[in-house]
């Protein structure tokens, strides 16, 4: 179990129409394999590396058995770079379901041959495990994006341990909705699932975003920063870089003059932080949101 928990957030470039996921994969993947060592977890961007956009869905989504194995081919290329990193990598893809039954007109089930897809976000770790597959809830239909078009909601929330701290993961357009993260900050440790208390709850929220330039973005700065406060959490978000993204960050459980975010730019990067338990443990004592929070009953998930 370590105190301190460095993150590396990985701000690269949105993938371009003439590069293939593959050649993208690898881009990023020597990005963090190239990164000095000590980081515990990187954290990649909403559908990164395989891209958002019309391209990738156009292109790229998952409808045939050879798209499918594309799909398990980068995972093995981020399970090996984890591997060779010696971290935990959360990261972005397309996940599919077969649907069983679909609902008629008049209410009936009927078999179906449909699939639904997901934006999704895995998590593995450097004895090349997977530890946690968190997809998106909450879909954006609002400024640059249509996502109901071809996504179905996720249904559970995720969380994994990395070195001792419990970690949860929303993606993008989650962070709108306050009870998802009240969910995780309130998720406790599987030793201690009937009792949460101050620190065998998640530390930490990761928001991996594809967050553009769009009427949404100016908000995001605000959301980041009650999102960590109201739940005693670090919050980490990342996007794309280049000049319509950008600006991915860390922000601390407690804000103020002393103790603000930290905002980078937006250069393709990897912005390396250190988070620390004693930041979580005296902002969740000495603040009273956690303490009301964990005596809130709030609706219940299901998880993954």
């Amino acid at each position: 179990m370590k105190e301190q928990l460095t993150v590396g957030l990985v701000q690269p470039e949105l993938r371009r129409s003439d590069e293939t996921p593959m050649e993208a994969t690898r881009r990023i993947c020597e990005m963090m394999m190239t990164e000095p060592s000590g980081i515990d977890l990187f954290v990649l961007p909403e559908l990164c590396p395989v891209g958002y956009s019309e391209d990738t869905f156009h292109r790229y989504l998952p409808e045939t058995a050879e798209l499918r194995s594309l799909y398990g081919e980068i995972d093995n290329e981020m399970a090996e770079a984890a591997r060779k990193c010696g971290a935990c990598i959360c990261y972005g893809t397309i996940g599919w379901e077969a649907e069983e039954y679909s609902q008629s007109n008049n209410g009936s089930l009927t078999p179906s041959n449909n699939t639904r897809y997901f934006i999704r976000q895995k998590v593995v770790d450097p004895s090349r495990r997977f530890i946690a597959t968190y997809d998106k809830i909450y879909l954006c239909d609002y400024g640059d994006c249509n996502e109901t078009k071809l996504f179905s909601p996720g249904k559970s929330i995720a969380t994994f341990d990395c070195q001792g701290w419990k970690i949860g993961i929303m993606v993008c357009a989650d962070i709108r909705y306050p009870l998802l993260c009240r969910r995780l900050a309130l998720e406790p440790s599987s030793e201690q699932k009937d009792s949460p208390s101050v620190l065998n709850t998640c530390q930490v929220v990761l928001q991996p975003a594809c967050f553009s330039r769009d009427l949404s973005f100016r908000t995001w700065k605000s959301f980041r920063e009650t999102r960590a406060v109201e739940n005693g959490v670090y919050f980490v978000a990342t996007n794309y870089a280049g000049d319509y993204y950008g600006e991915s960050s860390v922000t601390p459980p407690w804000v103020d003059e002393d103790h603000e975010p930290k905002v980078w730019g937006i250069e393709p990067n990897i912005f390396r932080t250190m988070l620390e338990k004693e930041t979580v443990q005296k902002a969740r004592e000495s603040m009273p949101y956690y303490r009301y929070l964990i005596r809130d009953r709030l609706a219940d998930f299901s998880h993954s």
